[in-house]
C-alpha cells in the first residue's frame, strides 16, 4: 500500500518544549558567573531561566568557567606567596608540597648512632 496525501500515518514529532539555545553573550555570562563560582540558581536568575535548564544545558559552559576561575585563583595565591605573604607560603606549602606543622614520625623507629643496644 502505497502512501498518498490522505493517509492519517502519524508521523514522529517533536514532544515538549523546543530545545534552547543560549546566545554567545548568554553563553559568556555562564562562563563569567560560573568563574565566580556562583550556583546553578544564581546563574538562572541571572538570565531568567529555570535552575533546571542551566543544569542540563549549560553544564559545559559551566565547568569551562569554574575551571577558568580555579586558575585565577591560583594565580592570584601563588602572586601573594612570591611576594613574601607568610600566610600563603605556608598554605600553598601545605596544600601543593604535602608539608605539615607537625613532625612526622619517620624516623621513630630509626636506631640512633650512639645508642647502645
Amino acid at each position: 500500500m502505497s502512501k498518498t496525501e490522505n493517509d492519517s500515518t502519524p508521523e514522529a514529532k517533536g514532544v515538549g518544549r523546543p530545545g534552547i539555545k543560549f546566545t554567545d553573550e548568554q553563553k559568556e555570562l555562564i562562563r563569567r558567573l560560573s568563574e565566580l563560582f556562583c550556583s546553578q540558581t544564581e546563574i538562572a536568575y541571572a538570565l531568567g531561566v529555570n535552575r533546571s535548564t542551566i543544569e542540563r544545558h549549560a553544564k559545559d559552559l559551566m565547568a569551562d568557567g569554574k575551571a577558568r576561575g580555579r586558575v585565577k585563583l591560583r594565580r592570584a595565591q601563588m602572586d601573594k606567596a612570591l611576594e613574601g605573604n607568610p600566610t600563603m607560603l605556608i598554605w600553598l606549602g601545605k596544600q601543593m608540597l604535602g608539608q605539615s606543622d607537625a613532625p612526622g614520625d619517620e624516623g621513630e623507629n630509626l636506631v640512633l648512632p650512639w645508642e647502645v643496644k
